[in-house]
């Protein structure tokens, strides 16, 4: 079995696929997303969306999913607000003024720039939308060959 290997103690390498069974249904509601061909650069525009909670540090969820506008934060500058603690395999996306992010709940959420699924909802502050401390994403450039091996080897298990 070809595994990614997730670090629990430095939140690394965080990605996980799972097989629904029956498959789902793709209507206006559901949909497939394209993977990236290339990672992202900084600055690039994309969105988040979740049901995780909408106050912070209070736990009040939302009505209905929210989705939100952010943008790619350069390296260098996400590592240092995260004191050197963000590995090759994350990305940050967030607003500079703060005010925006994901929170608790939305983990395992799709963060989509140009219509392809760029990084998954990974870790952050304990108190979400601070300025100068971005959502945490698991960054899916580095595991496209990976998801789409993994999809193969089912599909090819199922069909013959």
């Amino acid at each position: 079995e070809n595994l990614i290997s997730y670090n629990k103690k430095k939140m690394d390498k965080d990605y996980m696929l799972i097989r629904l069974k029956p498959c789902a249904m793709i209507t206006k509601a559901v949909n497939v997303t394209r993977l990236p061909t290339r990672c992202p650069s900084h600055g690039q525009q994309c969105s988040v969306s979740g049901w995780g909670t909408i106050t912070s540090p209070q736990n009040k969820l939302p009505a209905k999913m929210q989705c939100a506008n952010v943008s790619i934060v350069p390296y260098n500058q996400c590592n240092k607000a995260y004191f050197g603690k963000i590995t090759s395999h994350m990305l940050c996306a967030g607003v500079p003024q703060g005010g925006i992010d994901t929170c608790q709940g939305d983990s395992g959420g799709p963060l989509i720039c140009n219509g392809r699924l760029e990084g998954v909802v990974s870790w952050g502050k304990h108190v979400c939308a601070q300025k100068g401390n971005p959502g945490v994403y698991a960054k899916a450039c580095c595991v496209v060959p990976w998801i789409q091996s993994t999809i193969k080897k089912r599909r090819d298990q199922f069909s013959g």
